[in-house]
């Protein structure tokens, strides 16, 4: 929960009802929480640190929570320093790293990769921590249910086709302008599920094959598929458009 930060300061006044907002973090994401002492830093000229200033040392290129807090901290003591009337200056920073997400930046987009367990809860894991990611970055709600049902269908086809132990499984999300990209590897047995016939919908259900449906609807889905076996693993590919009008657009 965060407050809105037009609000009055929190515990200032008994009688005041404060507005709260609810948000998201992504895996990598960083909540940084400061007290008015560092936007109110000061300096002898009268200059205030604050909040564009705070902004700008927040964005400063990659640090870790500690690497923040030294940044800002530096900082803000140096404005205080020539103040007489310096308020007290805290700062904490928490970085949501889950064990089993990776996350990094690079010019392709943001990238989340999870590495389940092959279990039925390791798989509703990644789906939530997928979830999380593109709520986080404010991403269609529509393309997210989407994103969401891509992932369940192809993770749970991946460990029905692989009973036994053992099995390697993983999901990398990327974000860009150019959409969602999800890449899904595995280290079971060489299958390509691109490659199934689609099913016969039109048919009595009593005269359709076993099957297919749940790939069928992924492809649906998506704007682009591929797959390829490549080291040992399995990989496939499936990128979805930013929006459902995007892909209806380049269908």
């Amino acid at each position: 929960m965060v407050s809105d930060p037009s609000s009055v300061t929190v515990g200032i006044d008994a009688a005041v009802e404060y507005l709260v907002a609810e948000s998201y973090m992504a895996p990598g994401d960083t909540l940084v929480l400061y007290t008015d002492g560092v936007t109110e830093a000061e300096t002898a000229g009268g200059a205030l640190l604050g909040a564009t200033r705070l902004g700008d040392l927040l964005s400063a290129g990659a640090a870790d929570a500690q690497g923040l807090v030294d940044r800002i901290a530096t900082v803000a003591t140096q404005y205080a320093a020539e103040s007489i009337s310096a308020d007290d200056i805290t700062i904490l920073a928490v970085t949501l790293c889950p064990d089993a997400v990776a996350t990094w930046t690079d010019p392709s987009g943001e990238h989340w990769r999870v590495t389940p367990p092959a279990t039925s809860e390791g798989l509703l894991q990644a789906q939530r921590w997928l979830r999380a990611a593109l709520i986080a970055r404010a991403v269609d709600p529509e393309r997210i249910a989407d994103a969401e049902l891509v992932a369940e269908e192809v993770l749970t086809n991946i460990v029905k086709s692989n009973p036994a132990r053992g099995l390697r499984i993983s999901v990398e999300c990327t974000l860009s302008p150019a959409g969602i990209a999800l890449a899904f590897r595995d280290d079971g047995k060489p299958y390509d599920p691109l490659s199934r016939p689609a099913p016969r919908l039109d048919a009595d259900i009593t005269e359709r094959d076993v099957g297919g449906l749940g790939i069928h609807l992924v492809t649906q889905l998506a704007a682009q598929a591929n797959y390829s076996f490549v080291d040992g693993f399995n990989v496939l590919q499936i990128r979805l458009t930013l929006t459902p009008d995007q892909h209806g657009a380049n269908a």
